[in-house]
């Protein structure tokens, strides 16, 4: 299988997963909306403590909706992440046109920094204590030359 046939399924499995899974995800918002309506509908609320009670069932439907809701784009990102990791490797890997590989390693270039910006704030941080530190010391051997 060349590249592009491999992309072109790649691209097959994430849309029949996606669509899988967003009519599962809309079926379950569904659900959980009908749940609330017809609770609200159902309940009398004739105190405070009836209130209350409404009010925390509620949120109970609303947390667990927003647990699934999560679980479900976390199910997405490792589609997508999965669909791009194994881009990047036919591209780094392609050996039929070194062009695109060029185009590829010049993206990286210009977007490293965006991409990996805590590591770099973190190189330029040491970068400039290191330098600090070189300052001092070099000082501190004009000193001790003077002295001499």
């Amino acid at each position: 299988m060349n590249g592009n046939e491999r992309e072109n399924r790649l691209k097959e499995i994430i849309e029949s997963y996606s669509a899988e899974n967003s009519s599962f995800a809309g079926r379950l918002t569904r659900e959980k909306l009908q749940k609330m309506h017809e609770l609200s509908r159902q309940t009398e609320i004739s105190s405070e403590e009836d209130m209350l009670q409404i009010l925390n069932e509620d949120i109970e439907i609303l947390r667990e909706f927003t647990r699934e809701a999560i679980i479900y784009a976390i199910s997405l990102e490792r589609a997508f992440i999965s669909v791009m990791t194994k881009n990047i490797n036919i591209i780094r890997n392609e050996e039929e046109t070194k062009e695109s590989r060029k185009i590829f390693n010049k993206w990286i270039q210009d977007n490293i920094r965006k991409i990996m910006e805590k590591e770099f704030i973190g190189l330029d941080q040491r970068n400039l204590e290191n330098q600090t530190k070189k300052n001092i010391v070099e000082t501190v051997r004009k000193v001790v030359d003077k002295l001499n």
